[in-house]
């Protein structure tokens, strides 16, 4: 699931790759009345998060939870060890609000899980020689400059729904850890 990388944790990272919650036959949905326009503003709106309501999403499989759920909402929602390695790894730059959330299952029990929001728009993070521009000005095909990376480890590109972009010791953690449910590629830097 997770590639192999060599290196040392005092080399800076070489790469970045994207984070997203591995395709799976159902994603879960909400199990309780979720406000959508807060989830919508969750994925694709800065901003520190005031008073959130109760978060909750129904695991739709037979089996253990994965530690990245992929939900119908676009929601980034993790367990709490993906949670421990991602705050381990927070560059400088970095930020990540989380929201206490609970996943139900199958058998009626409710697991811990949290909201991964990202407060801060990082829309200056572009190659802007590489990236293609749509006419609105949003990026169509992104790619990330190395050069304006150096404070970062764990982000989110704005108006990209469920990735997260993390450099390659992040990967190397979640790998270690034996995470779940974490489709990882590498993403485009110049």
């Amino acid at each position: 699931m997770l590639p192999d990388r060599p290196g040392t944790d005092s080399d800076p990272p070489p790469d970045f790759h994207v984070l997203t919650p591995l395709q799976s036959k159902k994603l879960a949905d909400t199990a309780i009345d979720i406000d959508w326009q807060f989830l919508d503003r969750l994925v694709f709106e800065p901003g520190l998060v005031q008073d959130p309501p109760q978060l909750a999403w129904s695991w739709p499989l037979d089996g253990p939870a994965e530690d990245w759920i992929g939900t119908a909402d676009m929601t980034r929602l993790v367990s709490p060890a993906v949670r421990e390695v991602l705050d381990a790894h927070l560059g400088g730059a970095d930020r990540i609000q989380w929201l206490d959330a609970t996943v139900q299952m199958p058998d009626g029990s409710a697991l811990p899980y949290f909201v991964m929001h990202f407060p801060d728009w990082h829309d200056d993070l572009y190659d802007e020689a590489s990236t293609t521009w749509g006419p609105g000005g949003l990026p169509i095909r992104w790619v990330l400059s190395r050069a304006k990376l150096k404070d970062h480890r764990v982000f989110a590109l704005p108006n990209l729904s469920k990735i997260v972009i993390v450099s390659g010791d992040v990967v190397d953690a979640l790998k270690d850890a034996g995470l779940t449910g974490i489709a990882v590629t590498p993403a485009r830097v110049a």
